[in-house]
């Protein structure tokens, strides 16, 4: 949910030289219930909501490795485009296969 670049006793999963800080509640990974929610949480740790460069790849990283929940990424989008917040940079249209849910 969070990436940023990885510090002292602070596990991080690794994909495609990027690093991505996944929450946990107790055994299970946290599931914020809003995007500002989850944004407000990395922003606490000094983090910010993750903008992958690869989303497909990452996507399919977590299914195959039992990581089904949802989760919240850096950006925002509508019924056109989905653009990461930091740059405005459009990721993919809105109705990418990517957006599905598995």
């Amino acid at each position: 949910e969070c990436s940023n670049k990885t510090e002292p006793g602070v596990t991080f999963i690794e994909f495609g030289g990027e690093y991505f800080y996944v929450h946990y509640k107790g055994d299970t990974i946290a599931s914020w219930d809003s995007w500002y929610k989850a944004k407000e949480i990395c922003e606490k740790e000094n983090m910010v909501l993750a903008e992958p460069q690869d989303v497909i790849g990452l996507r399919q990283y977590m299914i195959a490795n039992n990581m089904t929940s949802h989760y919240w990424l850096g950006g925002r989008g509508n019924n056109v485009a989905f653009a990461w917040v930091s740059s405005g940079d459009v990721v993919y249209p809105a109705t990418h296969a990517v957006w599905q849910t598995s």
